[in-house]
């Protein structure tokens, strides 16, 4: 309410309404059809025997009450309450109870409707949370049991709901540091430490997968010449550095072209995938004249220079087989190297028996000289007798029994036989003195092996056996001479001949001793197991070398 002039606010309230009482609702009922019934104070109005039926009922909430004499018609009774929730009055209708009853069975029609919509709905929201929350949940899992069973990483795929998102990825974190991880130590596994290469490892499983995919391929294998006398001349820190190098050219030479691996010792080879003979023959030459044309720096400078020898084989023409086509290479390599080093050699059938004729004429010259080099040595010693020729024998067998190549095993006999040709250096007071040598004598005798290893590294064909004889008396436990290694720091091939040279030496007679049975022999090598000798070799030795014939002793 305002003033006259719109203002305002002005004190009090205007109520507007209709006054309820027996007048209105006298008139409000006369106007009604007959009906409906009105309930106002204590008075019914409209339905006489609706009136009598509901006296003294109480109306204070919705109420169905049958009308006597019509048992068949009900009153549905509603209360009318003032703003106050006080009640003032009530409006009743009279329905058959036909059209009650429908109208209460459809009620409890829409109830169990809505119950069972409701069941429903709740059932639906179960399973699109399942399909929402669980299903990722499921993946997450059955891809872990995947990754178990494949022994394979793989992160998750797809867009996960908001509630997973976190979980989802953590877990292709998880799953991508791993994988770093996993393919760091990979990498680690087939590198070659000195020179940052490929290993052999690497090579063979390279070389089979390019041999079953049946595409043509190329081999080139890499030998390093006069890499044994640098490491004599200037030491094996500067062979490794040199041998680095030639890596370092070799790779940037083959580039993005093929692989290049540390194939073993001084070897390096290359893989050369699509690549034919004549296309891994340019390869081959560029990377021979680059190391020739390569300074070194100053304190690399070694006594002849070093170059590097290389053999050629392509697949499938030179090879049916990886196996086949490694050893191909390998003869052309040979052949690359009776040339004259620092040569490119593609191999060809014709190849392998000019190979084998100039090797058989060389190796028989190289026996005639080294067996009569023995038979100097062991004529100084009157106990020896043949000791160097029975040495050469057992290494020779031991090779053999451990698996060692065919090549590798004639150099063991050569090297039996020249293992002590470092006495020619000792006196003969000493080297036949009956009794206990003095300080003085005995560290004269120790030099023998270093004396041999000088001797040997003359003869080009026998560098590969220096270190054999220099370390042929060196101890497993690292007690032993002239340099003190231990274990599988020494040569295998040193440790083969320290097995072969001390039975034939047990079973001999010695200035200072009678031979020993073979019983005796054998007792002490399995006592030395681990402490003088490789522990493997010697039960090779006992089980799979003796059982063929027993050596002869010297006499």
């Amino acid at each position: 309410m305002l003033h006259g002039d719109r203002r305002g606010p002005v004190n009090g309230a205007l109520v507007c309404g209709l006054l309820v009482d027996d007048a209105f609702v006298t008139e409000l009922s006369s106007r009604a059809p007959d009906r409906f019934v009105i309930f106002h104070g204590a008075r019914i109005y409209g339905h006489p025997e609706a009136a009598a039926r509901l006296a003294g009922v109480k109306i204070d909430s919705p109420k169905t009450v049958l009308v006597h004499p019509e048992p068949r018609v009900a009153l549905q009774i509603v209360p009318l309450k003032d703003t106050t929730g006080r009640y003032v009055a009530a409006l009743g209708a009279l329905r058959s109870r036909e059209y009650i009853l429908q109208a209460l069975h459809t009620t409890r029609r829409n109830t169990a409707l809505a119950a069972v919509f409701a069941c429903a709905l709740v059932v639906g929201l179960a399973l699109s949370l399942r399909s929402a929350i669980l299903r990722p949940v499921t993946a997450i899992r059955q891809q872990i049991n995947a990754m178990v069973e494949k022994r394979a990483l793989q992160p998750l795929s797809g867009t996960p709901p908001r509630e997973l998102s976190e979980l989802h990825r953590a877990f292709n974190y998880m799953v991508d540091a791993i994988a770093e991880k996993e393919a760091a130590l990979k990498r680690l596994a087939a590198t070659d430490e000195q020179t940052g290469l490929f290993n052999h490892r690497a090579f063979v499983e390279e070389l089979e997968a390019l041999g079953s995919a049946g595409r043509p391929f190329s081999i080139l294998m890499c030998d390093l010449d006069n890499l044994k006398l640098l490491n004599d001349y200037r030491g094996h820190l500067a062979g490794d550095r040199v041998l680095k190098i030639t890596a370092d050219i070799v790779r940037r030479v083959v580039g993005e072209a093929g692989t290049v691996y540390r194939y073993g010792g001084d070897e390096i080879a290359v893989l050369l995938p699509g690549a034919e003979a004549r296309s891994a023959a340019e390869f081959a030459e560029r990377i021979r004249r680059e190391v020739a044309d390569h300074t070194l720096p100053e304190d690399l400078d070694p006594l002849l220079p070093v170059t590097v020898s290389i053999g050629i084989a392509a697949f499938p023409e030179d090879g049916e087989n990886t196996v086949q086509l490694v050893a191909n290479a390998d003869r052309a390599l040979a052949a690359a190297k009776q040339r004259g080093r620092n040569q490119v050699v593609m191999y060809h059938p014709n190849l392998e028996p000019l190979t084998a004729h100039v090797a058989g004429e060389r190796t028989s010259l190289l026996l005639h000289t080294v067996r009569a080099l023995a038979a100097v040595v062991d004529m100084r010693d009157e106990y020896t007798g043949s000791h160097s020729e029975q040495v050469g024998e057992l290494a020779f067998l031991l090779g053999q029994a451990a698996g060692l190549p065919p090549r590798q095993c004639f150099y063991l006999r050569i090297a039996g036989l020249l293992h002590d040709c470092g006495k020619i250096g000792i006196p003969d007071a000493v080297l036949q003195k009956q009794g206990r040598l003095t300080p003085e004598e005995w560290a004269l005798m120790q030099q023998h092996p270093v004396v041999g290893g000088k001797i040997v590294q003359h003869l080009r064909t026998l560098e590969i056996i220096r270190p054999w004889i220099v370390h042929h008396h060196e101890r497993y436990d690292g007690t032993g001479y002239p340099d003190g290694l231990q274990g599988e720091n020494i040569p295998l091939e040193a440790r083969i001949l320290a097995i072969a040279d001390a039975y034939h030496a047990m079973i001999s007679d010695r200035p200072y001793r009678p031979a020993l049975s073979r019983e005796e022999a054998l007792a002490e090598l399995q006592r030395q197991k681990g402490r003088q000798f490789d522990p493997v070799l010697v039960d090779i030795f006992v089980t799979r070398v003796l059982p063929q014939g027993d050596a002869q002793p010297a006499r």
